[in-house]
């Protein structure tokens, strides 16, 4: 992030002195982000006095104009038991002081990006659209206002601010402009920021995210190869003893993994698990995710492979995720769900059913019953209760999932044809061999057309068919 390059706060404070209109928006802009920045991390009480002073600064600029109303707001806030009210005017004073500074200060392009990132937590915090709007508005305005007369180190971290309020506002409404054009401004952030500049590979790393966002909504297997390419480049140029590197290794392994499954290179698997194991290897905040992509990426490989080093280090690494990761972690249905496809290969059917039902009752009350995610949990729940030999149930709910999966992804999605599959072959289980045989025929058709007849899972289908076929 952009410093400020103006004197200290006690140096400023003897300048008001001397000249207030020219040096107290200056003093009155630091003493409201200081203050801001005391709001936002809890401190709210001790923010007052600095807001206070910042206040009293802003007015210095304007020694003609009517008196500002945050003294009164500011006094009135002091008894609020609720800190919306009191964040809602601490932002008035830091608008005001932004205001306050002269035609073309250079401080004033940093300023707006300063308001712009509080407005961006704020919402991330309170979820107020209103604020998230605010601070796209803010940001386009500075950009359109100070052109190409502000430093380009002030204008990349404006358009940086922008691209994240816009990327916020589309994983809130799925705008895919809104992601769009936060992309394009993470590239002009990058084309403005050196290569040698620390912020150089967090815009990077940035905008990779927003490239796997894209490749989500278009599946356009280019908006993955570049998001790799990004987070392969934002590791390259972060040092091994920067506190950030293990989340972005850990981002690179997770996007690798993506492409796998998408093309099945094992290359894209090795080096995935190289790049993980890195990440888990550092103690942080970073490490029970990493832990936990560390052992599905494993545990994949051990499936292919047959590796059984793996599969036991997959379990090791799935498990202290599991323990690691708070049960409220967006990420801890999933890191129950990969340690139960590690338990379920191991054969130790009871102890997977019991995580994967876990699984599918947490991500059923957060996501909903229809989310894909939910939806995978149901299937591998229903192939379990099947592996158990309790086919009948299997069905059942096999037809549920697949109705669920041809609603929501359509008919001819690779999760919708696995549970065509696993339909088939319980039914086949059950000695309903010609309902089989149907089901496997038009598998092999829509896997061929969709997968290719050379994939995996279009052999298993093809092989499964002529099994019941030579019987």
């Amino acid at each position: 992030m952009t410093e400020y390059s103006f004197p200290d706060l006690p140096t400023l404070r003897e300048l008001v002195k001397e000249d207030p209109v020219r040096h107290g928006g200056e003093a009155a802009l630091l003493l409201a982000d200081a203050g801001l920045e005391l709001l936002e991390s809890g401190r709210w009480r001790e923010s007052l006095s600095l807001l206070d002073e910042a206040s009293h600064f802003t007015e210095l600029t304007h020694p003609q104009a009517p008196p500002l109303p945050w003294g009164r707001r500011l006094a009135a806030a002091r008894g609020m038991p609720v800190k919306r009210g009191y964040r809602e005017v601490a932002l008035g004073i830091f608008r005001d002081a932004a205001h306050a500074l002269p035609a073309g200060h250079a401080l004033w392009p940093i300023a707006t990006s300063r308001l712009a990132t509080r407005l961006v937590d704020i919402y991330r915090t309170t979820g107020d659209r209103l604020v998230l709007n605010e601070a796209i508005t803010v940001c386009s305005d500075a950009i359109g206002t100070v052109g190409s007369t502000a430093a380009s180190d002030a204008t990349a971290q404006l358009r940086a601010n922008l691209a994240d309020a816009l990327r916020a506002r589309f994983d809130l409404t799925q705008d895919a402009a809104d992601l769009d054009r936060a992309t394009s401004l993470w590239e002009a952030a990058l084309d403005q920021t050196p290569a040698s500049h620390p912020d150089h590979p967090v815009f990077l790393s940035n905008l990779a995210n927003d490239l796997l966002a894209q490749f989500d909504v278009t599946n356009d297997l280019t908006d993955l190869n570049r998001a790799i390419a990004n987070f392969r480049q934002a590791v390259e140029e972060t040092s091994p003893d920067e506190a950030h590197r293990p989340t972005l290794e850990s981002n690179l392994g997770a996007a690798l993994m993506r492409r796998f499954h998408c093309a099945n290179g094992m290359a894209d698997l090795d080096e995935a698990v190289a790049s993980l194991r890195d990440a888990a290897a550092v103690e942080g905040p970073s490490q029970a995710l990493a832990r936990s992509n560390l052992g599905a990426a494993l545990q994949t490989r051990s499936t292919i492979t047959g590796a059984d080093a793996d599969h036991a280090e997959a379990l090791t690494h799935l498990r202290a995720a599991a323990a690691i990761l708070p049960a409220d972690s967006p990420e801890y249905p999933a890191t129950l769900s990969a340690l139960a496809d590690g338990l379920f290969d191991a054969g130790q059917l009871s102890e997977a059913r019991e995580l994967f039902a876990e699984a599918e009752r947490r991500r059923e009350s957060t996501l909903g019953p229809d989310h894909p995610d939910t939806l995978a949990s149901r299937h591998n729940l229903a192939s379990t209760m099947a592996a158990l030999g309790h086919f009948s149930v299997a069905e059942g709910e096999f037809r549920s999932i697949l109705a669920a999966r041809h609603r929501v992804l359509g008919d001819r999605h690779p999760d919708t044809l696995t549970t065509l599959h696993n339909l088939a072959t319980v039914l086949s289980d059950l000695g309903r061999d010609d309902e089989a045989e149907l089901l496997f025929e038009q598998l092999i058709q829509a896997r061929t057309a969709v997968l290719g007849p050379d994939h995996p899972a279009t052999r298993a289908s093809r092989t499964a068919f002529e099994e019941i076929a030579h019987q």
